[in-house]
């Protein structure tokens, strides 16, 4: 099996300095996919391979759906349902503020209704995203 670089079989990663990251987001974005189909075909992989996986994550710029699918599945592969369901709940935050940010309220409704746990830090997007968008009824109605 390659690793995530393509090379050889060997299972090290050869992870960028962080600020290498930050600089070069499109070799990342790259980088991701292959990380995810390496994770993605191996049942399992030892602990390292997913600290050096979230290392990654965690650094990332942006996060794209093959980003949140490969930790995903990483945690799912090997027995972590605690950390797949944390994953889950942080990628349906980002999503709900995405759509909060855009003023496209009809889906932010969508996924702050699959939100099992509303903190203030999800109803702050919702009453904001509705503010912003020029409804100002649907926002104290969320405050409320």
């Amino acid at each position: 099996m390659a690793g995530p670089s393509g090379e050889g079989t060997s299972n090290e990663v050869d992870v960028p300095h962080p600020k290498r990251i930050r600089v070069l987001p499109n070799i990342i974005e790259g980088f991701i996919p292959r990380l995810g189909n390496w994770i993605g075909n191996s049942s399992k992989q030892e602990q390292g391979d997913i600290e050096v996986s979230q290392k990654v994550f965690d650094v990332l710029p942006q996060r794209g759906i093959d980003a949140w699918n490969a930790m995903i599945i990483a945690y799912s592969h090997n027995e972590y349902p605690d950390e797949v369901l944390n994953l889950y709940r942080q990628m349906i935050f980002e999503v709900l503020n995405l759509y909060a940010k855009c003023q496209k309220m009809d889906e932010a409704i969508v996924a702050f209704d699959s939100m099992l746990r509303k903190d203030l830090v999800c109803w702050i997007p919702m009453v904001s995203g509705f503010a912003k968008s020029g409804l100002p009824i649907e926002a104290f109605d969320m405050y409320r």
